[in-house]
């Protein structure tokens, strides 16, 4: 017999053990599915793949073991297992690097070899912990990954909600979604140099979180949503923390400190300056490397009959300055008026002296105002 086929004790409520001998390389899609007097099964290491459905509703399954043969393990191959609490293994590596291994419905005691895994450490030979590997495996109490990893897919660690202490080691690169969602006893993450990508919800849900430690010196690209409580401190390196703290969303944490726990003020850009000359308006800012967000808008609506018109508007420029490692500017607000405008102040621009000399001279007409905004939204 080398194979268990597809369906075959499908419903058999009866049955309550199984002995699969070492000749089997494949249990077939709902091959025990409601089986659910069935309390445990343990899968020789001749078996390389698992089914869907296989053990789908065995409800009075309580441990099962997985041989590190088993290369492939069908959707929902434990499913509606509302009693499976125990998973036996006996390789570690085989398990992180899984690609394709099931969730199970309940929080889990995992074995390895006979003894259960309370403090979680990753042998040097794995590169990439595979999705969903500890999703549920709720009494580990620590974790230590080490540089070999570059990569944790989705749900690695999901609802491993007894992790204390997470060790993170220089070489990680990529924290994939939902990484350690639910990692509700975490209580400090340091976050390597290397880490250069932090996807939605990879530590939400991580309730006892107290404080952050960023260790890059550029910050990673995160998701709003990549943690759920802003509301503690995150420190960096004195050189760092002005871009952590001008950021999005990293700016959202609570508090700024570097990594010896000095708070820092960040300095905020200089209020920037217009000036208008030759039919463009040049913005300026004492803040080196600034950039310039601004709106240019026209307040006033004309309308009427004649063969004249009154060339007294004004338009209204908003703007601020911003520069990575700077608080925002002041936003400044600035009057561009013409004709026989009377408003006066610090802040207007004149660009005519009355109707008559605009109209002549080619400064600004009803046209040119067209090329001052074109010109605006070229720089």
């Amino acid at each position: 017999m080398t194979s268990i086929g597809s369906s075959v004790f499908w419903g058999c409520s009866g049955l309550t053990s199984v002995v699969i001998p070492n000749s089997v390389t494949s249990i077939g899609g709902w091959a025990f599915r409601d089986c659910t007097s069935l309390t445990s099964i343990t899968i020789p290491n001749s078996v390389t793949s698992i089914g869907s459905n296989a053990f789908y509703g065995c409800t009075s399954l309580t441990s099962i073991t997985i041989p590190n043969s088993v290369t492939s393990i069908g959707q929902y191959a434990f499913y509606r297992c509302s009693k499976l609490s125990t998973i036996y293994i006996s390789d570690l590596s085989w398990w992180c690097g899984f690609t394709n291994r099931p969730t199970f419905p309940n929080p889990y005691h995992l074995f390895l070899n006979e003894v259960e895994v309370k403090n979680l450490v990753i042998p040097g030979d794995v590169t990439t912990i595979g999705k969903n590997t500890f999703y549920g495996c709720a009494y580990i109490t620590s974790v230590t990954i080490p540089g070999s990893v570059t990569f944790i897919d989705e749900n690695a660690f999901q609802g491993c909600s007894n992790v204390e202490t997470l060790h993170l080691h220089e070489g990680l690169s990529i924290i994939r979604k939902s990484a350690f969602n639910g990692c509700r006893s975490l209580k400090s993450l340091i976050l390597p140099s290397t880490v250069e990508f932090i996807y939605q919800v990879a530590f939400a849900n991580c309730t006892g979180l107290e404080s952050v430690k960023a260790l890059p010196e550029t910050p990673p690209f995160l998701y709003d949503n990549s943690f759920s409580n802003y509301n503690i401190p995150l420190y960096a390196s004195e050189t760092a923390i002005g871009a952590y703290q001008t950021k999005e969303p990293w700016s959202k944490f609570a508090q700024f400190l570097t990594l010896d726990g000095t708070e820092v003020e960040v300095p905020q850009c200089a209020t920037p300056t217009v000036a208008y000359q030759d039919g463009q308006l040049t913005l300026d800012c004492e803040t080196g490397g600034a950039e310039f967000v601004w709106t240019l808008r026209n307040p006033d609506t004309l309308s009427g009959r004649g063969k004249t018109i009154e060339l007294a508007r004004q338009y209204e420029l908003t703007v601020h300055a911003t520069a990575e490692g700077y608080t925002d500017s002041d936003l400044i607000t600035y009057y561009i008026v013409w004709g026989n405008n009377e408003m006066e102040g610090d802040n207007v621009i004149r660009i005519g002296g009355d109707t008559a000399d605009v109209n002549q001279d080619g400064v600004v007409d009803v046209a040119d105002i067209a090329t001052i905004i074109s010109t605006m939204a070229g720089k």
